[in-house]
């Protein structure tokens, strides 16, 4: 889908002093797309040459303009020295701020409704099920994946066309001041937040300044006279929801408008959640998703959707890849849930397992990576985690990481537990104890990729 700019306004977006050069003719074409990886853009498009700790795009401009692309996005700094005189570029100072201005006025020139999503845990679950909810009345844009960062928000925003009739933003942050900017950027009607955990806690140091951080959507919509749909069952959410802010508010155990209960759980932990006169039976696994539908329940209520029709959304769901994954592998039940975790995360997991039903030689087994970003608080938290280990119906504990060590000794001898520095060598033993009708968890943070110990796993 082509921008809905052309590039003489595309260059005109990147900043008032943004120049060109290049074929003037070419300024009234409508680029193809926005691409920051030369390995991926097409014909068309604008490839945006980005700088990072690691990396420099301009390194890669002459190879994405070979490929088609109709101009690049460059810093003068580079230009200059370069004296490049084949292709059309748009000089900038700064490349990433001139690719979120250039999402910014995309999404201004749209002028449709943005709904923006956050929190702790769940962000991209509950997105994709607003998405679904919203997507049986209206055409709906939404965040593809979990890009949600500076980077992902603009280039979602790019993405938008005259025929979507609402966006559904995902939203991340690890410092203060990147929800806000989010904010800034796609500009969002309505907000959710999911909830406020434990999460980069090496930037933030409490739950209260997560809530802060978080809370910085709650403030932008204040501002902006927007709505907010409100989870009265976290407490922190209230404590950062500006006074006299418009909210919906939902919950499965404090008095909201839109009220919902768990009315059962199936063998693979898959609830049914009770809201009005609908059973609504989810496909994807843990109790805590009855939290995530009854978010966008509430969304898709306020925007018209028909109970009856928001039911069959949340109910056509499938998991998320790497987020509470049921999958078999012979007669072994393999719970993916390795895309992150957190202490609370981590927590709803473990319980999750301690819940499954298992065969009768088989075995509950946790096999977890270090929980990061958690600074001061990371010895503490992997104890906490395993101090509850303890007491749950869990038959054997294998853990990988530095702070994995403080889980594994306050687990102590209540159960078998081994620890492994080495992710190999957990994966091959891993492999080697597991026994038919055995069930096990996989977690940890993003950077332990835990799901690679899933594919040594044997078939038995």
């Amino acid at each position: 889908m082509p921008l809905i700019l052309t590039l003489g306004e595309v260059q005109q977006a990147c900043s008032e002093a943004a120049r060109f050069a290049g074929e003037q003719s070419q300024l009234t074409q409508r680029p193809a797309g926005l691409s920051t990886d030369s390995r991926k853009c097409r014909a068309g498009e604008i490839f945006v040459a980005l700088r990072g700790e690691k990396f420099d795009g301009h390194q890669f401009v002459a190879a994405a303009l070979a490929a088609g692309a109709l101009a690049a996005v460059v810093e003068s700094s580079w230009f200059d020295a370069q004296k490049a005189t084949s292709g059309n570029f748009i000089i900038v100072e700064d490349t990433l701020f001139a690719l979120q201005q250039v999402g910014h006025t995309i999404r201004k020139r749209w002028g449709k409704t943005v709904v923006a999503i956050t929190g702790s845990n769940g962000k991209t679950t509950v997105k994709e099920l607003v998405a679904s909810v919203l997507a049986q009345n209206q055409s709906v844009h939404k965040t593809a994946g979990n890009l949600n960062n500076h980077l992902g928000v603009p280039l979602t925003m790019a993405e938008l066309s005259h025929g979507h009739d609402i966006a559904v933003i995902e939203m991340g942050m690890n410092h203060y001041g990147e929800i806000a900017r989010l904010c800034e950027i796609a500009e969002p009607n309505y907000g959710l937040i999911t909830n406020v955990g434990r999460a980069h806690l090496e930037f933030f140091k409490t739950l209260d300044g997560v809530a802060k951080a978080k809370g910085e959507l709650f403030e932008y919509l204040h501002s902006r006279g927007g709505i907010v749909f409100l989870n009265a069952d976290d407490a922190k959410l209230k404590t950062v929801l500006p006074s006299g802010t418009k909210a919906i508010t939902y919950g499965l155990h404090q008095p909201a408008q839109v009220q919902g209960k768990i009315a059962g759980v199936d063998e693979n932990g898959c609830v049914t959640l009770a809201w009005r006169n609908q059973n609504i039976h989810l496909a994807i696994a843990g109790t805590h998703n009855a939290g995530n539908a009854l978010a966008a329940i509430a969304v898709g209520e306020h925007f018209g959707v028909a109970p009856e029709k928001i039911r069959l959304a949340l109910e056509s769901a499938q998991p998320i890849d790497k987020r509470m994954q049921i999958l078999r592998r012979g007669s072994l039940t393999i719970i993916n849930d390795a895309y992150n975790a957190n202490p609370d995360s981590m927590r709803a997991a473990l319980e999750f397992l301690a819940v499954m039903p298992i065969q009768t030689d088989g075995r509950r087994i946790a096999v977890l990576g270090d929980m990061l970003e958690l600074g001061d608080a990371a010895p503490s938290a992997h104890e906490e985690i395993g101090v509850m280990l303890r007491e749950l119906p869990i038959h054997a504990v294998f853990a990988h990481g530095p702070n994995m060590k403080h889980l594994a000794q306050a687990v102590g001898e209540t159960k078998w537990v081994e620890h492994f520095e080495n992710k190999a060598r957990l994966g091959a033993e891993v492999g080697r104890s597991v026994r038919p009708g055995d069930v096990l968890l996989f977690k940890g943070s993003r950077g332990m990729a835990m799901e690679e110990v899933i594919e040594k796993m044997p078939i038995v």
